[in-house]
């Protein structure tokens, strides 16, 4: 996570709140559907090591700034 901080500091400075609204939404649904199938199928734990992070992150910045929220 901390190699992507350029590229979320040059998204943020350049889009500022789309920026920041795709990223967020992106993190949070991402730990918050992991942690959900963790708990409908059991198995390893991947919210507690922030690989769940790391994924909603990458995907927030995939997505264009002008997403909507339930992309």
């Amino acid at each position: 996570m901390l190699a992507l901080m350029p590229a979320v500091i040059a998204s943020l400075y350049l889009f500022r709140f789309d920026s920041l609204r795709v990223i967020t939404l992106s993190i949070a649904f991402a730990v918050t559907w992991d942690g959900l199938a963790q708990l409908a199928f059991g198995g390893k734990d991947h919210t507690t090591n922030w690989s769940s992070a790391l994924l909603g992150l990458l995907f927030g910045l995939l997505l264009p700034v002008n997403a909507p929220w339930w992309l």
